[in-house]
């Protein structure tokens, strides 16, 4: 069978002397593998027509028995060049990749991780890096996959305005530093009230609004990042050394 679709590649390998195993993902089939044949080759027809970060329109042979399928043909619809010299935008990039190349394995087909990849590419093309930027794909990330923290206050007391909140990560919710027991699993970290509303604010929000982060200082900006990196590392159960090079281009790695 013979199948199209747009794709985005996350991922390019060595295959043989001559061709590549690419990742990819895509709104209908999610993340796919093809073989691209003789892709190295002088001539080939594939030279110049798919890299990373670009946007593609792909045909190829679906084959149902190993998963991996054969690239027929592929035309690039955007190249995004920025990234290419772009160092910094590029290594938030290669993150973006990086980070839906794990999560899509397990995810079912569907455009909402798709539309995540496109944006998040375009504004690092057109704006470059920036903290806010990443922060906001992190949340609106977890949130695409189910796994948004629960921000809706205490569950206890029901009061999420007042006092110091903490964040239980193994329970994934915010619990009051009075509601706090001590005990392993409602030990956590502290979370700002403004920081909740921030991360609730970019999670709900399918491309990123400028005046989300804005107003944090950059102390508040690396109290979220390691924030998320928490939960993520405990949620996801992903390796971070893409994430920290990423976030290292602000602050050292955590």
């Amino acid at each position: 069978m013979i199948l199209k679709t747009q794709a985005t590649p996350l991922r390019i390998r060595g295959y043989s002397n001559t061709s590549h195993i690419v990742t990819w993902l895509s709104p209908e089939a999610g993340r796919l593998t093809t073989v691209v044949k003789g892709a190295c080759r002088p001539k080939s027809a594939f030279l110049g027509q798919y890299d990373l970060f670009y946007t593609c329109e792909l045909l190829y042979y679906a084959r149902e028995r190993d998963g991996l399928h054969i690239a027929r043909e592929c035309t690039p619809l955007e190249f995004r060049a920025s990234l290419r010299y772009d160092w910094r935008a590029m290594l938030c990039a290669a993150y973006t990749c990086d980070v839906l190349d794990h999560v899509a394995e397990n995810s079912p087909p569907g455009g909402s991780l798709y539309a995540l990849l496109q944006v998040m590419l375009d504004r690092l093309a057109n704006e470059g890096a920036g903290q806010p930027l990443l922060l906001w794909f992190e949340a609106r990330l977890l949130s695409v996959l189910g796994l948004a923290p629960d921000l809706a206050g205490c569950p206890k007391c029901h009061d999420g305005t007042n006092g110091e909140l903490r964040f239980a990560v193994a329970d994934g919710r915010l619990i009051c530093t009075h509601c706090n027991t001590g005990d392993r699993r409602s030990a956590g970290v502290t979370v700002s009230r403004s920081a909740v509303a921030s991360l609730r604010d970019a999670g709900t929000r399918p491309v990123p609004a400028a005046q989300t982060f804005a107003a944090f200082s950059d102390h508040e900006l690396l109290a979220l990042r390691r924030f998320l990196g928490i939960f993520m590392r405990y949620h996801l159960d992903m390796p971070f050394e893409s994430r920290g090079i990423a976030w290292g281009l602000w602050t050292p790695s955590v």
